[in-house]
């Protein structure tokens, strides 16, 4: 789960307008400048051509805009990926900041308010999963020790009597171990199943997660 939030939280793009006429080698070595970033999870050139060459572009105008322009209207660009790091709004806004001042860029936009929204609630439902796994933890370890106390009780006499004829720890203690080894095997089980129905039941319910996509972390 916290794998899949982390993906999510990393699957904002932020788009770097740059200035016209920038040769390849500039762009090469802007692109590796601003890649060095801990924030940059991945950046790519996007080229004004393609942009309007885009099928989706061309089919929100009625014109070729490019025609009626005389020129391509549309920037040269990276698009950068952001990281988890994102969630800082300090480093985000620093990021910002000593990129725009970059002679090459015209122009920084991402969708801030998303941003905060989707770290916001990625990070209450992170507390809520750790609030949960704890509780569960305390209570697991208090059924387990009532288990345990429970089972040596309803047996205190037979474990007396092979005490009064020498028996050995080990001897004593064998049975309790294969009993709760078996116990054991069988709830891990029972346990797994219901932990793949919910990967299942989450995945259809927010598939933008792609937890079935993560089975050997999973796994």
């Amino acid at each position: 789960i916290f794998q899949s939030a982390r993906g999510v939280r990393e699957g904002v793009v932020m788009l770097v307008e740059l200035k016209d006429g920038l040769s390849e080698a500039e762009r090469d070595s802007l692109s590796t400048h601003i890649a060095q970033n801990a924030i940059v999870a991945h950046i790519a050139f996007s080229s004004k051509e393609d942009k309007i060459a885009d099928p989706a572009f061309r089919q929100a105008f009625d014109v070729d805009v490019e025609q009626a322009l005389g020129t391509n209207p549309l920037p040269d660009s990276f698009d950068i990926t952001l990281s988890a790091m994102a969630a800082d709004s300090v480093v985000l806004a620093t990021f910002v900041e000593q990129t725009s001042a970059l002679q090459e860029v015209t122009h920084i936009s991402y969708p801030q308010s998303m941003i905060d929204d989707v770290h916001s609630v990625l990070d209450t439902m992170q507390c809520l999963l750790l609030l949960f796994g704890g509780a569960m933890l305390v209570v697991s370890v208090v059924l387990l020790n009532n288990t345990i106390r429970l089972a040596i009780y309803s047996r205190r006499e037979a474990i007396n009597t092979m005490k009064l004829v020498g028996a050995t720890k080990w001897f004593i203690v064998k049975p309790f171990l294969g009993r709760s080894a078996l116990q054991g095997a069988v709830a891990g089980a029972i346990a797994s199943l219901l932990f793949v129905a919910a990967l299942f039941g989450i995945n259809h319910t927010l598939p933008e997660l792609g937890i079935l996509e993560q089975a050997k972390l999973i796994a």
